[in-house]
């Protein structure tokens, strides 16, 4: 291979490396405590997108119906760069309940929030 080439190879994954990094902290700054403020109770499902953007989990099942008294989105990381570094599984799986470090707003049956839990109680 040319040195071009090799020059061209190593500013892609530089610039890849970036945006890998860049995403990772803009996912983590979505879950700040400050814009988790931003919600209030009474807002609705499409307030609480436009303040803080999707979440990373909805639930709706019986066994968090049961706990919550209605639907639930979780708001936390989907990659934990940390737990990757020491070599575990950073992908954080919410099959069936949320994450316990995640944020928690529950909505009641008319789709307005009823409350928001902290994972930092």
């Amino acid at each position: 291979m040319s040195r071009k080439t090799n020059r061209y190879r190593s500013l892609f994954c530089a610039l890849a490396l970036l945006g890998v990094t860049g995403s990772i902290f803009a996912i983590r700054s979505r879950m700040a405590p400050e814009f988790m403020d931003r919600i209030r109770v009474g807002d609705t499902k499409l307030t609480v997108v436009s303040e803080v953007g999707k979440p990373a989990g909805v639930f709706t099942n019986d066994l968090i119906s049961l706990k919550y008294g209605g639907e639930v989105w979780a708001y936390g990381k989907k990659f934990d760069a940390r737990v990757a570094l020491r070599g575990d599984w950073p992908f954080k799986l919410r099959l069936f309940v949320p994450d316990t470090g995640d944020y928690l707003v529950v909505f009641d049956t008319s789709g307005a929030v009823r409350t928001i839990e902290s994972p930092h109680k």
